[in-house]
């Protein structure tokens, strides 16, 4: 079997995978104040523009500016940033993190390259920002040899490690997104059956703990005026801080039921020493939760999945360490089915390696490097097409259930019952089950101006590599041709559907695991 890597490129932490084909390991990461850890900060420094720090170094003072954004949700746009006081473009902010993450990776592994990897991102990650970060790989000197949904490379390695049959969850919730899946195994295919997804992660907790923390200070500060809390936290320097040091309390609730967060000199020589209770923590971030879980219970819902039929929810990413969101979901819909650590077989992890593969905080990782050593074809869950109005509305397919991903453009044409109106309506859908769902599930209406004499319209339907579908559409008349008659351009801008139903085929060697627990 060849070699990988697996990068989970996180809003606040980025890990990485490496499987030589049999045994897999978390690369580790050396720093003076933290040791080996398995997660290196997504974050860098600049000097005038230059990038001077990444990872752990870049947190620490005097080691340039801190870039304020986070990288990975600084992609999707096309307008420069300002880097310590110097217009830099997007992509090539994130390139200078990934070029000096792999070399970092380099240290740990001198003889395997980081040259080419398998990376997620979330399920409503932007289309552009998926195009955006290809871009920032290819710059950094890293081929991306495979796309995946982190909630599905989640889920891969919780099967790996704790087969069953029947429907899953996975909940994999880390600092900047929450991303939720169902998938059920058939016929040595994992079909996901529902996907969501929610900007919404464990760095907004540290917002809103930071947020207290401030209001607290200029409380008892009454003499401190005119900083607004927003701004303290968004344009001053001390706010990041704060919000690194804020970072590091909740890590500590999480094996401590109470935290401090200390600041000295935080503003006008004033001081910070605010204490966090574990059960104040909780209460603060309990209406977060309850979305969270009400998200889960929507998916499991229309995945036709009870809490009593439900094989396994996995859990994965950082955030979910925190055991108020553990507890609650063991206590709500899981019970004694809820995986809360990576539990990879003997025979797969490195015996000389330092550890980190039981961390559910490394599985999105992990599952990413596995996928794409297995050889793992990702395949459509669903039926993906377009409903056809008429006396009785009918789904036209233009990828089936199980069919491997294909780039290739796939071009079709629609007959139009009614123009006088200027436009057609393309509805876009997706089908798990042609007699439960016989037009399918709504996913995009996309409006498509047309000639008022006009009958038919041409669409051309093209899966990104980046894990979207683009869709071109106009009515022929719009359409401009070349000589030979083939289309050489579109009147408008394409529509994209970025939420699609993916699955995988399960290697040869692992199916009957599966399918016999």
């Amino acid at each position: 079997m060849p070699n990988a890597f697996g990068i989970d490129f996180g809003t606040t932490n980025t890990r990485v995978a490496y499987c030589d084909g049999e045994q897999v390991k978390m690369v580790p990461f050396h720093s003076r104040e933290h040791g080996n850890t398995y997660q290196i900060p997504t974050a860098i420094a600049y000097h005038r523009g230059t990038p001077v720090a990444t990872g752990f170094e870049a947190l620490m003072p005097p080691r340039g500016s801190l870039f304020p954004e986070p990288l990975k949700w600084i992609l999707g746009q096309e307008e420069p940033v300002e880097a310590d006081g110097e217009s830099r473009d997007r992509v090539d902010i994130v390139a200078d993190f990934l070029l000096r993450l792999r070399e970092r990776v380099a240290d740990s592994l001198p003889n395997a390259p980081l040259e080419r990897a398998a990376v997620t991102i979330p399920v409503h990650y932007p289309p552009r920002a998926r195009e955006q970060l290809d871009r920032a790989f290819r710059k950094a000197g890293i081929e991306v040899s495979h796309f995946f949904f982190e909630p599905i490379a989640a889920i891969y390695a919780g099967l790996i490690g704790e087969p069953a049959s029947g429907v899953t969850a996975v909940f994999d919730w880390g600092g900047g997104s929450l991303d939720i899946a169902t998938v059920q195994i058939r016929d040595g295919i994992a079909l996901t059956r529902q996907i969501d997804g929610w900007h919404r992660g464990g760095s907004h907790f540290d917002r809103l703990v930071a947020q207290q923390t401030v209001n607290d200070f200029l409380a008892r500060n009454p003499s401190i005026e005119g900083f607004p809390t927003d701004t303290i936290l968004d344009r001053m320097k001390v706010g990041r801080d704060l919000r690194l040091r804020v970072e590091a309390a909740k890590i500590q609730l999480s094996r401590h039921p109470e935290a401090s967060v200390t600041f000295l000199t935080f503003l006008q020589g004033a001081n910070i020493n605010y204490r966090l209770r574990r059960d104040e923590f909780d209460e603060l971030i309990a209406p977060d939760v309850r979305s969270a879980i009400a998200r889960l219970e929507r998916a499991l819902r229309a995945s036709g999945v009870t809490h009593t039929t439900l094989a396994r929810l996995f859990l994965s990413g950082g955030t979910c360490n925190i055991p108020a969101i553990k507890n609650r979901l063991a206590t709500d819909i899981a019970g004694h089915k809820l995986v809360g650590s990576l539990r990879l077989p003997a025979r797969m992890k490195d015996s000389h390696a330092l550890g980190g593969l039981d961390d559910i905080g490394n599985a999105t990782a992990v599952g990413a490097a596995l996928l794409a050593v297995h050889g793992s074809e990702p395949v459509f869950a669903s039926a993906i097409g377009v409903r056809l109005s008429g006396e009785q509305e009918s789904f036209h397919p233009i990828f089936r259930e199980g069919e491997r991903l294909d780039f290739r453009p796939k071009m079709e044409r629609f007959f139009v019952t009614d123009a006088r109106a200027g436009v057609a309506r393309l509805l876009v859908c997706d089908q798990d089950d042609p007699v439960i769902q016989p037009s399918g599930r709504l996913l995009r209406v996309i409006t498509v101006p047309i000639e008022t004499d006009e009958n038919w319209i041409e669409a051309r339907f093209t899966l990104d590599r980046h894990l979207a579908l683009k869709v071109d559409a106009a009515g022929q008349q719009n359409i401009k041709r070349d000589t030979f008659g083939r289309i050489s351009s579109w009147p408008s801008e394409p529509a994209w559907v970025q939420s699609l139903n993916l699955g995988f085929r399960i290697p040869d060697f692992t199916i009957e695991r599966v399918l016999t627990r």
